[in-house]
């Protein structure tokens, strides 16, 4: 009998959404390390790219699209009380890319870059060996300042805790190719220099748990604020029952300290909402999958985004075991309010992405907005290339087996495509 990873039986029908999942083929023989300038020697011979996350670019840039992966590790000996360790870096690569529409994929439009990210090196409590550091499972998306932002997970820069999530709020600060291509955007903010990239640690202010993953990034209303844009969000943290994140302080300045940025919780109302639609499943088990993009109810240039028409849209999902096969990821689309408490207003049934058969781990970390029809003026200089309308088409980055980069490509319709309300009372 097919079961979760808590061991409680279920048996429930799947969508099957999209076109059939497309692989990227990149070359990673010529991955550069941007510190060293030269090309990388991987510590695995096997080791690939995977666990992508993409971000649409501005219109009229050399590149359509960026990603950004979970890389080959490498191997690098560090200094630790005063003794030579041996350790394996954990890497993520970077690199431009382009929709191609006949192999509906993306194809790559620069050289991979190893991103120099540096880390302290701790003795964080990881139960799989103190002797891994780095950064894994990247999110990227565009802050409200219209600076295109990396999520990532990486070691804790305590000795207490495993592994913490962190920000680097410019991708442009560690990364001189997007530089160069977003110059001429003026739909962005203008780049400043500001030295060595800060890698922002998120903290929750009743303390982190031993490995924090799969926070889920939002901001607040329909669009930017064109007074007092951030450039740091909010989180979605629990799924079931919902949990928010928001910063500690009124202003992004003062909720920094020390590389820090401390949140504060709140529990939404309604904590049964996803297991009264997904009762076959634990309630412990399900957590976000991608970050929350706004998305507008309407045609794109249609109409302007408001509070009334506008959601923030997201998958969520579970890891599970079918008929003691191998663990894979069950998924479905969640919409939630725009405004505070950013409750949940639809919840959707479980899907597969066309062409796979889940059989081993299909890991989606993020969204990007692939649209049918071109900007107009109709309220577009107020929004970022990460807003989807009802009509666009979405690509969802997929880490494939641990071991390739997919791209899932679907109609927001589609994957909303019998969703329910959250409170729908007839459940």
């Amino acid at each position: 009998m097919p079961r979760n990873v808590s061991g409680h039986a279920y048996d429930v029908p799947f969508r099957l959404v999209g076109a059939p999942v497309q692989v990227i083929d990149m070359d990673h023989k010529v991955i550069l390390n941007l510190e060293t300038g030269q090309l990388i020697k991987p510590g695995d011979k096997r080791a690939t790219c995977f666990n992508p996350a993409y971000l649409r670019m501005p219109d009229g840039m050399a590149w359509q699209y960026v990603v950004v992966s979970r890389g080959p590790w490498l191997p690098e000996i560090v200094r630790w009380n005063d003794t030579l360790e041996d350790m394996r870096l954990e890497t993520l690569v970077a690199f431009g890319a382009n929709y191609n529409p006949v192999s509906d994929t993306l194809v790559p439009a620069s050289p991979p870059v190893i991103l120099p990210i540096r880390h302290m090196i701790g003795k964080g409590k990881c139960s799989y060996g103190d002797w891994i550091t780095g950064s894994d499972d990247p999110r990227l998306f565009w802050s409200d300042a219209r600076t295109p932002t990396l999520q990532f997970g990486h070691i804790a820069l305590d000795n207490e805790h495993c592994r913490n999530l962190a920000l680097i709020l410019d991708l442009r600060d560690i990364w001189p190719d997007l530089r160069h291509i977003l110059k001429s955007s003026k739909a962005i903010a203008s780049w400043t220099p500001v030295g060595n990239a800060t890698i922002l640690e998120l903290i929750r202010a009743k303390g982190n748990v031993d490995t924090e993953k799969n926070w889920a990034a939002f901001f607040h209303t329909a669009y930017p604020s064109s007074v007092h844009p951030t450039s740091i969000p909010s989180f979605h943290y629990g799924a079931a029952p919902q949990v928010v994140l928001y910063p500690s302080t009124a202003t992004e300045e003062s909720s920094v300290e020390n590389n820090v940025v401390k949140f504060d919780e709140i529990n939404v109302v309604n904590k049964d909402q996803i297991t009264r639609h997904h009762p076959h499943y634990a309630t412990h088990a399900f957590h976000h999958s991608t970050s929350l993009y706004r998305l507008t109810m309407c045609p794109r240039n249609t109409c302007a985004p408001t509070v009334e028409n506008t959601v923030l849209f997201g998958l969520v999902h579970i890891l599970v075991q079918r008929n003691e096969e191998a663990l894979e990821y069950g998924r479905f689309p969640v919409t939630w309010n725009v405004t505070t408490p950013n409750e949940m207003l639809t919840i959707g049934a479980e899907f597969r992405f066309n062409g796979t058969t889940d059989r081993t781990y299909v890991f989606s970390l993020t969204m990007a907005v692939l649209p049918r029809t071109a900007d107009g003026k109709l309220g577009a200089e107020r929004l970022t290339p990460s807003h989807f309308f009802w009509d666009d088409d979405v690509l969802v980055s997929l880490g494939v087996k641990d071991s390739e980069m997919g791209v899932g490509h679907a109609s927001v319709q589609e994957l909303l495509r019998g969703s329910r309300l959250a409170d729908d009372p007839a459940l």
